[in-house]
């Protein structure tokens, strides 16, 4: 779990809860973004790849577990390697987010599914061989799809998908174009023919991809059907099975982007895997024994065939929602008491809070558990008092706990209590990785807090108020992108002055 700004996290469910069958692992979902760093917990298993695809005009973004720990792929975009700050981590139960808006814009929704590496899916990686070709056996079986993508920006390091149903031509997905040879597929796996500059076998370029296999107890149907010119609402049945996933792709070159749609996304809308927005009129419904498509070119060109792969057997879980912590601010009232309050947009099986207070601003103690709302959609305040605070700076954080005993900590205050207090500053570097200095003591009227890096380079400059003679500190909240390493501080006023330095960790 971690910190959230106003705006609440929300997962926007499917109201049956689907166990998953046959030999695919896999779940799917949505959420709404925040826009700071994010967990989402609670799949039912630690994943081994990763696709999400915002609402918005944000392309779609692919990871697996064999990638740079924090790096993933654009899947729409021509010839860029990986990039970081969008899909952070594998969780044992879920998986992490950064603040990149096309994983986690605020206040967009944002459709995701995520795949374990066992059965009928195998994930996994290898290594370039200069075009001579190369052969993948690792998956043990042929395969019905594969995803491919590479590290480098290239164009044979571009997002792949390959169908058992036109074995010849492989997508680039960001456009449409195919590329003859890219790859051809045998009982254990596939090659990479090496007879194409664009196949996905360029010298030092590390590669990922994703096999699915279409087994007896299939949860996979790649296949094909004609396209018929102003046909609209028509029915393709030939998956004999209701999808959870659907990717649709013509059959010539350049003839239009592939499109597809997760059981997720409701109404008539689909995605291209680009910066587009979700759009009508491609992959209307999810049927029974199939699904509808509209008579958008994309999947239904009346002049060619159209190639698909539908999946089912996946799991549409509950995850475990961050509790959202929308204000939180603790002030000296009467210089004998601290108040404390907070405000939460939302909670999720939410026992408690424990109030904490420390000296140091390291080691916390409990002075007051309040109880929880459990489940709320709502915002709701809470309130209380520290009434024999220690004299000195003063520390307050406020920290959540389950019903299972999984905990979050929140953002620490500081306070001084006393008189005469000169003015001085701390570095805070929470839980959640947020960097701030806390500035304290008998303020004057404005304070300019400017952070150096080790050459010299200004990266932060900010000209904080002081509304009045009453306040006694004030929060100076760092930029989240900072890098590790070492910085320096200068904080300065008309009669104050001071610098050093602090270490991103």
């Amino acid at each position: 779990m971690s910190t959230l700004k106003s705006i609440y996290l929300s997962l926007l469910l499917i109201c049956s809860f689907e166990l998953s069958i046959g030999q695919f692992t896999y779940a799917y979902g949505s959420y709404t973004g925040n826009g700071s760093g994010t967990s989402l917990s609670g799949i039912g298993f630690e994943p081994d790849a990763v696709i999400i695809k915002s609402e918005g005009a944000y392309e779609a973004i692919f990871a697996t577990s064999d990638m740079p720990s924090g790096y993933a792929k654009r899947m729409g975009t021509n010839a860029t390697a990986l990039v970081t700050n969008l899909i952070v981590s594998f969780d044992s139960d879920g998986f992490s987010l950064g603040d990149d808006e096309k994983t986690n814009k605020d206040g967009e929704i944002h459709h995701w599914m995520a795949f374990k590496s066992e059965g009928d899916i195998y994930i996994g990686t290898y290594t370039g061989n200069n075009h001579a070709g190369k052969n993948i056996e690792a998956p043990n079986f042929l395969p019905e799809m594969t995803w491919i993508c590479g590290d480098q920006a290239h164009a044979s390091a571009n997002m792949f998908i390959c169908l058992t149903s036109n074995p010849d031509d492989c997508d680039h997905v960001y456009n449409g174009t195919k590329s003859v040879n890219i790859i051809s597929e045998d009982s254990k796996g596939f090659n990479t023919d090496g007879v194409s500059n664009s196949s996905p076998d360029r010298g030092s370029t590390n590669y990922y991809y994703m096999c699915f296999n279409n087994s007896g107890s299939s949860n996979l149907k790649a296949g094909g059907y004609a396209g018929k010119s102003g046909w609209d609402n028509r029915n393709i049945t030939g998956p004999g099975f209701q999808p959870d996933f659907v990717y649709i792709t013509t059959y010539v070159d350049g003839a239009g982007k592939p499109v597809f749609r997760p059981a997720s996304l409701t109404g008539d809308n689909s995605f291209y895997f680009t910066a587009n927005s979700k759009f009508s009129n491609g992959i209307q419904s999810f049927l029974s024994t199939g699904f509808q498509i509209g008579n958008l070119n994309n999947v239904q060109d009346p002049w060619n065939n159209n190639d698909y792969g539908a999946i089912n057997g996946g799991m549409n879980p509950t995850l475990t929602l961050p509790i959202e912590l929308s204000k939180f601010d603790v002030n000296l009232e009467n210089k004998t008491s601290v108040r404390i309050e907070w405000s939460t947009g939302s909670e999720t099986d939410n026992d408690y809070f424990s109030v904490e207070r420390s000296i140091d601003g390291i080691k916390f103690d409990v002075i007051e558990t309040i109880e929880g709302a459990g489940n709320s959609f709502f915002e709701l305040n809470y309130m209380t008092y520290d009434i024999n605070p220690p004299s000195g700076l003063v520390y307050y954080r406020v920290k959540q706990t389950d019903y299972d005993g999984k905990n979050e900590v929140f953002s620490i205050k500081a306070v001084f209590i006393g008189e005469g207090q000169k003015v001085n500053w701390i570095h805070v570097n929470n839980k959640e990785g947020f960097n701030q200095i806390l500035v304290q003591g008998d303020l004057e009227k404005k304070y300019q807090v400017k952070l150096f890096n080790m050459n010299g380079s200004l990266i932060y400059n900010k000209l904080f108020i002081v509304a009045d003679g009453k306040t006694l500190n004030f929060n100076c909240d760092l930029p989240h992108n900072l890098k590790k390493g070492i910085y320096l501080v200068n904080i300065e006023s008309d009669f104050y002055q001071s610098a050093g330095k602090i270490i991103i960790r």
